[in-house]
């Protein structure tokens, strides 16, 4: 907010509520990327361990939390803990038990990708970004960026749409009589 006011400080005051708004649906469409990403990193934990201590492997809990923290950074994903936990329980002898547990990593990558593109998807949903272009902004942002761009994507897609609705066609102002 502080730096949104010295900004617009320096605006003429015809501009002054174009860039309002776009700097209003900037910090949405960055509080909805972070705000997803923490909230799905908590669903992914708890999965993660619930399936875990499903699965008989000890100390479920832990490597729960430690699949949440994980989740939250993108660039690093499900495959850094599911891997080796499940090449670990293989080499042991209990090949069943590592099969179980990378099927149980795939599944949650998934669960992962669809609880973000939901979450994130509803909160611009909120403020005027149609689902599409979230998931638009998603599978682009995977495409062009690797795994952050499924934080980046819909992010400069929102702020894409802002500045095309706010800067190039503005709402038509009222004429006076």
């Amino acid at each position: 907010p502080e730096f949104h006011d010295k900004v617009l400080d320096y605006l003429p005051k015809k501009q002054r509520t174009r860039v309002e708004e776009y700097l209003h649906v900037a910090d949405i469409a960055i509080y909805a990327t972070i705000f997803g990403r923490f909230i799905t990193g908590i669903v992914c934990a708890f999965a993660s361990a619930s399936g875990l201590y499903i699965l008989g492997v000890p100390n479920a809990t832990l490597l729960g939390v430690a699949a949440g923290i994980i989740f939250i950074i993108p660039q690093i994903g499900v495959w850094i803990l599911y891997i080796p936990l499940s090449a670990y329980w293989a080499s042991m002898g209990q090949l069943g038990l590592g099969g179980l547990i990378l099927f149980l990593g795939i599944t949650i990558g998934l669960l992962d990708n669809v609880a973000y593109s939901l979450i994130v998807g509803d909160r611009m949903r909120q403020h005027g970004v149609h689902p599409i272009f979230t998931l638009v902004g998603l599978m682009g942002g995977l495409l062009v960026w690797g795994f952050k761009g499924l934080v980046l994507g819909p992010i400069v897609v929102a702020l894409s749409i802002s500045f095309i609705r706010t800067m190039i066609v503005p709402a038509p102002t009222p004429r006076k009589k």
